[in-house]
């Protein structure tokens, strides 16, 4: 009988170098932003933003981290940089500022091209900002 155990762990090594999806990518980077916002933000700026909570930041920013990098080639090794580098991040000196996106982040989304604008009526881009909480 064959031992599938040295193809099975080649395979696994195969799988581990491929780095993360991109579907699970934008849950992820949703998820840290969010708690770094919570973390960082003012209290009381939060509250007259309506974001009480992870769920209610990840709704307020969601549209903007999910159409992040549409029409670019997504790299996945440097969206696990990514991650790691946000969950290292510190909440500046400076009271109620988040820290800016990793520098690692920029290499997410690569080659980037012309993307289709037509966006539904009930998107958040036609809305107008009345939040002081910065952008993902």
């Amino acid at each position: 009988m064959r031992s599938f155990g040295p193809w099975l762990g080649l395979a696994g090594l195969l799988l581990s170098a491929c780095g993360i999806a991109r579907e699970d990518f934008v849950l992820a980077y949703k998820d840290r932003y969010c708690e770094l916002v919570l973390q960082c933000s003012d209290a009381a700026e939060l509250t007259f933003d309506g974001i009480l909570t992870k769920d209610d930041c990840i709704e307020r920013s969601g549209y903007e981290i999910t159409s992040w990098g549409l029409g670019c080639r997504y790299r996945s090794i440097d969206a696990e940089q990514c991650l790691a580098d946000l969950d290292a991040a510190v909440c500046p000196a400076a009271v109620g500022e988040v820290p800016e996106r990793p520098l690692s982040c920029e290499g997410v989304y690569v080659d980037c091209g012309p993307v289709d604008t037509d966006l539904p009526a009930e998107s958040p881009a036609d809305t107008p900002a009345d939040s002081d909480t910065p952008a993902p």
